[in-house]
């Protein structure tokens, strides 16, 4: 899960295996039912470092029938961002993930939840967060699930929802590549978008006032021209700032993501805006 805010945000931890926690403490956890995604975050997040685990990593979750649509990497996006909040343990940037799950070496008839495995594996995680998001009429209902990744025992299992959408619904209409149209950072070599024009955000009177600084995460599908288009947030701030980094990467403009042949691809990225005062 790479982010621009113009340069590249990368997440290091150390490797300390303790696989005798698992069994002990995890066999039979659940974390409280219909939460939200910072809560379940939260709520994971303490099950890890009660079980000191070391190094997580968060897999896109998945529809009814398995696929990975855009709405699928955004509550990705949101969890991944909600667990690197939390102390005592290191959450891996999802792209370590996608660049062994979606690269070509991946063999066409294996499953997605062993390349999962195996990928998750690649990238130096002790276990792998996974999610099935479902709807109903009103809401986006998601099982989330932590797995062991030395021996596939699950960890944790729970659910959490959100209020249905438009704009999530029309995500969850369109499927990431290797099965859609828009890539995913990372698959097949695709590159990252990089910044040609990014003015800095505007402050709002509020933020100023109360002195607030951050940063916040929205997710954009950056389009084979440079421009960024359905723009929603991953992780905000309060005052008004959200919104002024939405509008203002109305704004930006992107040299595109590149395939291996050189071609400008749509790619779906997170984007960081910061907000620093003078």
């Amino acid at each position: 899960m790479k982010t621009l805010s113009c340069s590249l945000r990368r997440y290091t931890s150390r490797v300390v295996v303790l696989l005798l926690c698992f069994a002990s403490l995890f066999a039979c956890a659940a974390f409280a039912q219909s939460p939200g995604i910072e809560d379940a975050g939260k709520q994971l997040g303490k099950n890890f470092r009660e079980a000191r685990i070391n190094r997580v990593i968060v897999s896109d979750f998945v529809n009814d029938v398995g696929r990975v649509t855009l709405q699928g990497v955004l509550f990705a996006d949101r969890l991944s961002f909600a667990l690197l909040e939390e102390q005592g343990f290191e959450t891996l940037n999802r792209d370590r993930l996608n660049m062994h799950l979606y690269g070509p070496t991946l063999p066409k008839n294996e499953s997605l939840e062993k390349a999962e495995m195996k990928a998750a594996q690649a990238a130096g995680a002790e276990v792998i967060v996974t999610g099935k998001v479902e709807r109903d009429a009103k809401t986006v209902s998601l099982k989330v699930t932590a797995l062991s990744v030395s021996t596939g025992q699950q960890i944790a299992q729970g659910t959490f929802s959100i209020p249905r959408t438009q704009t999530l619904d029309d995500l969850a209409a369109q499927l990431a590549q290797p099965n859609g149209e828009i890539y995913l950072v990372g698959q097949n070599g695709i590159s990252m978008p990089a910044c040609a024009y990014c003015p800095n955000p505007k402050y709002t009177y509020e933020a100023r006032k109360n002195k607030l600084e951050g940063k916040v995460v929205l997710t954009a599908i950056v389009d084979r021209s440079g421009k960024a288009e359905r723009i929603l947030e991953v992780k905000g701030l309060s005052d008004g700032l959200t919104e002024q980094a939405i509008a203002v990467v109305r704004q930006w403009q992107f040299k595109p993501a590149r395939d291996l042949l050189g071609n400008a691809v749509t790619v779906m990225v997170p984007l960081d805006v910061t907000f620093h005062l003078m």
